[in-house]
């Protein structure tokens, strides 16, 4: 008996010892952040892709020269000078690669606009799998489809401190909605979440509104508008009641485009005195 004691603290501690050796080879995989390096890999990098380094990017990294405690990823595809030269999945794949080792410095992502995929998409995923200090991620009318939110969402469960989720107007659907609501079970830090105008159904509406219900109270903001109801969405209304009752962490709501009649809108408003809709 003692002997097998033995042995089971020895493969404990083979098995602590290992954890620790992984610890350390993780950390040493990043490396220290000097934007210049970043500028040469880059472009050193776009050239083996037959790629123009993007003109954004690089004056982003230009103008934050010496600013090296966190990098951002931040391209407006709706900016004036960027309707013609938007990130493409191509761009953000040699961009993903870029930062890599960088991973750990990222704080913001902020995409909107541009034209991004699920190919694109899983490039991120992976870049941001590594990015444990990552706090916000806008993806805002981009080309996003099911697997590629349900990629990312798999991603961002190595991000605890995650602050704002923005998914609006992509086409997630259900499924890729849903994969991010999960997202609600662990981050509690987690204040902002948009993913309206995503063809989101009756039931993925209700699976939020459940979570909600139940087992997240620390959200404050959230965006569900233009679902796709091919039943009656009073029904839906119950369901926000029910929620109203139960979660006083809401602020904020956008319900656009839900087409409740009036007698959804008074079992939804009878039942929430604390947040704007």
């Amino acid at each position: 008996m003692q002997q097998e004691q033995q042995m089971q603290q020895e493969q404990m501690d083979q098995q602590q010892m290992q954890n620790d050796m992984d610890g350390q080879d993780q950390v040493e995989d990043f490396a220290e952040l000097v934007k210049g390096d970043i500028i040469n890999l880059y472009k050193e990098k776009s050239e083996q892709a037959g790629l123009q380094p993007h003109d954004a990017f690089i004056q982003y990294l230009e103008e934050t020269y010496d600013e090296n405690d966190s990098i951002d990823i931040v391209i407006h595809g709706n900016h004036k000078y960027m309707f013609t030269d938007r990130i493409t999945d191509d761009h953000l794949i040699v961009i993903c690669s870029t930062l890599q080792r960088y991973a750990i410095h990222i704080e913001e992502i902020d995409l909107r606009y541009n034209s991004i995929t699920d190919i694109g998409a899983r490039a991120l995923g992976d870049l941001i799998s590594k990015s444990v200090r990552l706090l916000n991620l806008n993806l805002m009318g981009n080309a996003i489809k099911s697997e590629g939110a349900q990629y990312l969402a798999e991603s961002l469960k190595d991000c605890p401190n995650m602050q704002s989720l923005n998914f609006n107007m992509n086409k997630i659907k259900t499924g890729g909605a849903m994969m991010v609501t999960e997202l609600l079970f662990t981050h509690d830090k987690l204040v902002s979440l948009s993913l309206g105008n995503n063809k989101i159904d009756h039931d993925g509406i209700i699976g939020i509104l459940s979570v909600l219900n139940s087992s997240n109270f620390t959200l404050q903001e959230l965006n569900i508008d233009n679902p796709v109801y091919r039943t009656i969405c009073q029904s839906v209304a119950i369901h926000f009641g029910k929620m109203f009752q139960n979660n006083v962490g809401l602020q904020k709501l956008s319900l656009q485009k839900h087409k409740l009649r009036d007698d959804g809108v008074y079992i939804m408003t009878v039942s929430y005195t604390h947040l704007t809709l």
